[in-house]
């Protein structure tokens, strides 16, 4: 639209003097006239206010001083577009400098002003902006305030699930510590080789537990991840060390068939038994309530091209269709007392890894859940195997 052709300004007193520019009702900007270079012959008052500047400063000045250098440039050759005839209305968001020394930003419009046997002059609008902009960082501030609160809730209720974590290492050396303890009321010989296997135990228990803490934490802070190349087999093997109490207090046997020969993987040792360990309490508790000769839970693993695959199957219910696609979300759980931190926290984990872990229903209608890896690199060009 064409400013110029439906109003009209003279901006010149009939001396030749400049004069302020009348507008009929305030405007969150202004307007302006002023020669095709760019010189600023007259301007509306809301304008002269909205620079901060004396209207006698502004008359005579080349607009683009008022800019930045950059923004300067860019409405320059606009001009230079408005002079070459295309009279289209053509806009362009630039920032003023301000009286009081402030970056004021503004969209610019601009249009010919046709005079008939005289130089044509450019018309322009001014429109403040900075409201917008006061109103976009104020949103941007309140996501990124919502964003940290959403974060110190999931830390809140992921320090349930820490607990939980650290727990077992916890319980692990106060059953062992009051072994020992009995050992030594007792009166009777001491085992001296069996006392120092069970310190050694305590030793490895705790550092377990400082581990689990630490790694936790550095890795929601600081998303780093230690890796270390490691076989399958020993990965879980490890795993069903650390589990060794819980799985003979459920009375849960573990069936695995894990190739020797799959090649390594580079992961966060921590981190992946962690993943490992939430699976296989999972399995765990989905079947509780079965007889105690049914719960049965089977590991496997095979290798597909990159990628290792290892399996958890479990003889529970399985995950009904309707939670399925829910599954992974945070704070989303079918327990009772659960967080529903479990699983989407594996994922992340599993994810940072470059790897994936999926859901399905086994043939005997329970839960399982696969844990899929990239081999290490030195690896990945290895022949398939199982």
């Amino acid at each position: 639209m064409s400013l110029a052709k439906t109003v009209p300004l003279d901006p010149l007193l009939p001396n030749g003097a400049p004069r302020l520019l009348a507008t009929p009702r305030p405007l969150p900007g202004g307007m302006f006239t002023a020669e095709l270079g760019g010189t600023l012959l007259a301007v509306t008052p809301p304008l002269a206010r909205m620079l901060g500047k004396d209207p006698s400063a502004l008359c005579g000045t080349p607009i683009q001083r008022l800019l930045t250098a950059a923004d300067g440039a860019r409405l320059g050759a606009l001009i230079d577009e408005i002079a070459a005839g295309h009279d289209r209305g053509l806009h362009l968001e630039v920032h003023f400098a301000t009286g009081a020394g402030l970056s004021l930003p503004a969209w610019v419009y601009l249009s010919l002003l046709l005079r008939p046997g005289e130089q044509p002059l450019l018309q322009g609008l001014v429109i403040d902006q900075s409201f917008r902009v006061q109103q976009e960082n104020e949103d941007a501030a309140l996501r990124e305030q919502m964003t940290r609160v959403s974060s110190l809730i999931a830390l809140g209720e992921m320090a349930s699930s820490i607990a939980h974590e650290v727990n077992q290492p916890l319980t692990a050396i106060t059953a062992l510590a009051q072994t020992c303890a009995v050992l030594l009321k007792s009166g009777k010989e001491l085992d001296r080789d069996r006392l120092l296997s069970l310190v050694g135990s305590v030793v490895d228990e705790a550092v377990r537990a400082a581990q689990v803490a630490k790694r936790i934490r550095s890795f929601v802070t600081l998303h780093t991840l230690t890796r270390e190349e490691i076989t399958v087999s020993l990965l879980v093997s490890g795993v069903l060390n650390l589990a060794t109490y819980e799985l003979r207090i459920a009375s849960v046997r573990v069936s695995t068939a894990i190739p020797e020969d799959l090649p390594p993987v580079s992961v966060d040792l921590i981190h992946l038994q962690q993943v490992m360990l939430n699976l296989l309490r999972n399995a765990v508790d989905a079947m509780a309530t079965l007889p105690a000769e049914q719960r049965v839970l089977t590991i496997f693993a095979h290798h597909s091209g990159a990628t290792v695959s290892v399996s958890f199957d479990d003889r529970g219910a399985g995950v009904p269709v309707a939670e399925q696609a829910r599954l992974f979300e945070p704070f989303h759980t079918t327990k009772p007392r659960g967080t529903g931190l479990g699983l989407s926290t594996s994922l992340r984990i599993v994810q940072a890894h470059g790897g994936r872990l999926d859901y399905e229903t086994n043939r005997d209608g329970g839960a399982r859940f696969v844990l899929s890896l990239p081999v290490a690199v030195g690896d990945a060009a290895s022949t398939p195997t199982g």
